[in-house]
């Protein structure tokens, strides 16, 4: 699905090509729609146009019988359920394929959302069993570098999963390190410079060494963050809805780059994020828990924001 009509702003057009080590970052090639994003857009149009991921963030009574009634109530209005640890940690292996099964049975996918986070091997003992108890996708943070970054993603499309990672998120605070500046540093007295200052500072800017090809001298992290996910091929990427001027950037960046990558947002309601906003800047799906969860009528409230997603991106 074409986004062109939220490419409009520049701010990607001057995006840094992001170094992890000595490894240049390859330049994204046009990639085709992923089974995973068909799968999901599948199940939007199952789902009169929904694009409501629900959060299953049950902070108290976490039994498979509520998570499953919960799921049975709402399906008509959600595409996909995410999970998080408030359901990984005290439920089984069992109990959650369960729980996936009867998502599956409604025509919703499952997102298994654990920020993976971890040398490879462990990473992929994790995707493994993420696998076994019949999730469709996960969420992986690019802060384990590009190789690692592309090992997971690779990993998880070879169990038939997606691969959606972080790269703005929602709460209050995020900007302290998903904004955090990058100097960008050129030659070996460059280096030496830097190191001198680092030795001077009591804090400020992180030093990084990157080499690259923009005439930018710093750049931030989530845009390191980006263009990792694009180059391991990430089928999604997540940005808060409660900042839809990184959600506009991150989607020229997409666009411009010709590739199907889906924008998920998470942050409306509790966290103050605009729903519609997030979709007119180019987000793909909305990710939304606490509001419906704990709505004095949460089939209303679902309702209500099926239609926003839907309207919003029609």
């Amino acid at each position: 699905m074409s986004h062109s009509k939220y490419n409009n702003s520049n701010n990607a057009r001057y995006m840094p090509n992001p170094i992890h080590a000595s490894t240049p970052t390859p330049t994204p090639t046009p990639t085709p729609t992923s089974i995973f994003l068909k799968r999901l857009s599948a199940s939007v149009e199952e789902h009169d146009g929904s694009r409501i991921v629900l959060a299953l963030d049950l902070s108290n009574d976490v039994r498979v019988e509520k998570v499953c009634s919960i799921i049975d109530a709402l399906a008509g209005y959600i595409c996909s359920v995410k999970m998080n640890m408030h359901l990984l940690l005290p439920l089984s292996m069992d109990d959650v394929k369960y729980i996936n099964d009867r998502a599956h049975s409604h025509g919703l996918q499952s997102i298994a959302d654990i920020k993976l986070n971890d040398i490879p091997s462990t990473n992929k003992v994790a995707i493994d069993k993420l696998a076994e108890s019949n999730f469709d996708a996960l969420t992986i943070n690019p802060i384990i570098g590009l190789d690692a970054l592309k090992d997971a993603i690779h990993n998880a499309h070879s169990r038939g999963m997606g691969a959606i990672a972080l790269v703005y998120m929602s709460h209050k605070g995020a900007e302290s390190s998903y904004g955090m500046r990058i100097k960008i540093v050129h030659g070996e007295q460059e280096q030496e410079e830097d190191e001198q200052q680092k030795q001077q500072q009591q804090g400020g800017d992180v030093q990084m060494q990157l080499q690259q090809h923009s005439p930018s001298p710093s750049t931030s992290i989530y845009r390191v963050f980006l263009g990792w996910a694009l180059a391991a091929g990430a089928d999604g990427i997540v940005v808060g809805a409660t900042r839809p001027e990184m959600i506009r950037e991150c989607r020229a960046y997409i666009e411009d780059a010709h590739m199907h990558v889906a924008i998920f947002s998470p942050g409306s309601g509790a966290q103050g994020g605009d729903p519609s906003a997030a979709l007119s800047n180019g987000a793909d799906y909305i990710i939304v828990g606490r509001s419906i969860l704990g709505a004095d009528d949460p089939v209303r409230e679902a309702s209500r924001l099926a239609r926003i997603s839907s309207i919003s991106r029609g």
